[in-house]
């Protein structure tokens, strides 16, 4: 049985005890219903928590997660964190001192002296006598959801569904507690009514709390400061053990981390890479904070890789997720032993949505790829006379149809160039399907031109025209650019040969012109055609084309 890692245990032991609270608040806003559908979900809730496997499940993951948080503030190498990062930290400081006096003034006097801790119980004591009783265990209920909170919020921001859902969580993040807070207040004011009302119905309630006598109380107080002088040991273990492995890192020996930029940075033996940038101001990548969970840390190792340590599982898991080859590593969990050369992949800006690309991709990966371009004919004709805003009304027309048309197929657009467009089938597929996604992408889109031909008949003086070519091949796909103006892009022969292709359907006056060997990769059988053969700019060997029109591969073949 493979042993779940420290990082798995304290999210699987945060979701348990999140669990935990969210029916707690649902049953306070379960108030607003009225007392007695409040007191039924309590009776159900409590039967499953109080239960011993609930009881080992509660209480055990409570204690595990709290002596990993202690863990995880002795593991940090540096304390400066991002505000949201000290936020959930101070939040779950605060937990402990809060929660110790519901814990021994409701559980631990269940199980000592037997008291009743029904609803109606409670919100005489809390809303009848002890205000500021009711007012901390309010307190403690939003301090620990709004700790949870921003745990879910670091799990799930690097999913990709996130930002599908990031709407819902926020909507309930902030409407559970208000129902909460807003039933615990409706059910409290229906206690007193009552109690004003029919004092008989209140007394058996009121007369539960008269088993906690002084020496009872006292009981519960020793117990609670005890918790509390513990929670105060282990911050204060945590602390200074930081600052003994402080020196003792200090007396291993240093190493140097060299960055493509220049830099040099001089750090003790056992300081991660990220340490390292952060330690020297360099600014690096990293959206998850440093905890593995994320790739945009990766770096590139230059110089040392004979050297470094084997990853962890946790980190090859992230690698192997996202293809990265022998050299690439996360700068977070990388421990240096010895001195090395690094190049960060990611700009320092890098957001949620760089974890999930590929290194291949963005720095380069050879690929098979069908590569197709179309561009109107005699555009630049056309436009000459009309007015700007006609213009562009235009191009925008021809760019959603042949941008629906080309997604439709299963295609990527590269880019749109004024009056044209290129495209790329494949990269997420075989080369065979690649092709085949092309072919139909042009079929739709001579149907798309025709669409729009016939929705603009009144305002054009002659029909739209459209040249397209189809060539498939090896490219080098990678992001090319600078700053914000990168994007993903093919390069290569392939490209510049389906340039051509597209340039020809005017001399051989049909809309497309498609490679033989794109023809026979993609398997589709089409009526006999005249091939040419044509030479490309650079090169001596011939390529095999034929022109076709567009519209029939759809009537041909069925894919």
């Amino acid at each position: 049985m493979k042993i779940p890692s420290l990082r798995r245990l304290r999210l699987v032991t945060g979701l348990i005890l999140f669990t935990y609270i969210s029916g707690h608040l649902i049953n306070h806003a379960m108030g607003l219903a009225g007392l007695f559908a409040m007191e039924n979900l309590r009776e159900l809730l409590q039967g499953l928590w109080r239960s011993l496997p609930g009881t080992i499940l509660l209480y055990g993951s409570l204690v595990i997660h709290l002596l990993l948080a202690f863990w995880a503030i002795y593991k940090r190498r540096r304390l400066r964190m991002p505000v949201s990062e000290w936020a959930q930290l101070l939040l779950g400081l605060t937990i402990p001192p809060l929660l110790a006096a519901h814990l021994f003034g409701t559980r631990l006097a269940v199980e000592l002296y037997d008291l009743e801790t029904s609803y109606g119980t409670l919100l005489l004591l809390f809303w009848g006598g002890d205000s500021m009783l009711a007012l901390k265990q309010s307190l403690l209920l939003l301090v620990a959801w709004t700790h949870g909170c921003f745990g879910i919020y670091f799990w799930l921001r690097l999913k990709r569904f996130f930002p599908q859902v990031r709407a819902l969580l926020l909507a309930s993040a902030v409407g559970i507690p208000l129902l909460a807070l807003s039933g615990f207040t409706a059910a409290g004011r229906e206690a007193l009514l009552r109690a004003r009302a029919n004092p008989d119905w209140a007394e058996p309630y009121r007369a539960a709390l008269q088993v906690l006598g002084e020496p009872e109380v006292a009981t519960l107080g020793l117990a609670e400061t005890l918790l509390l002088s513990l929670q105060v040991a282990l911050l204060a273990l945590a602390l200074s053990s930081r600052l003994v492995r402080y020196g003792l890192q200090h007396r291993a020996g240093r190493v140097v981390v060299q960055y493509s930029n220049g830099s040099r940075v001089t750090v003790a033996k056992g300081t991660s890479v990220l340490e390292a940038s952060q330690f020297a101001g360099i600014p690096h990548a990293s959206v998850c904070g440093g905890r593995g969970r994320c790739s945009t840390c990766r770096i590139g190792v230059r110089r040392g890789l004979e050297s470094l340590p084997k990853s962890s599982d946790e980190e090859q898991r992230v690698l192997d997720r996202i293809h990265a080859p022998a050299n690439v590593r996360l700068a977070c969990q990388l421990r240096l032993a010895s001195d090395l050369e690094v190049h960060p992949l990611l700009p320092p800006e890098s957001a949620p949505r760089h974890v999930h690309s590929l290194v291949g991709r963005r720095h380069g990966e050879e690929r098979l790829t069908t590569v197709l371009f179309a561009d109107l004919r005699g555009f630049t004709t056309l436009a000459e006379g009309r007015l700007p805003y006609d213009v562009i009304f235009l191009l925008n027309r021809f760019a959603r149809e042949m941008g629906e048309a080309i997604t439709e197929a299963g295609g990527k657009i590269d880019k749109f160039m004024g009056d044209g467009v290129m495209a790329l089938f494949g990269l997420e597929s075989s080369g065979e399907i690649g092709a085949q996604q092309a072919l139909r992408a042009a079929a739709l889109m001579a149907e798309r031109l025709d669409q729009l031909n016939e929705s603009l008949a009144h305002d054009l003086p002659e029909r739209l025209r459209m040249g397209i070519g189809i060539h498939a091949g090896s490219v080098i796909i990678g992001e090319i650019g600078f700053g914000d103006a990168r994007s993903l892009t093919a390069v290569g022969d392939v490209v510049n040969a389906a340039s051509r292709m597209e340039a020809l359907t005017k001399e051989y006056g049909n809309d497309l012109v498609v490679s033989v060997s794109t023809l026979e990769l993609s398997g589709i059988d089409l009526p006999a055609q005249e091939q040419h053969e044509i030479t490309l700019r650079g090169r001596r060997e011939t390529l095999a084309i034929v022109a076709i029109n567009p519209r029939t591969i759809h009537r041909n073949n069925t894919m």
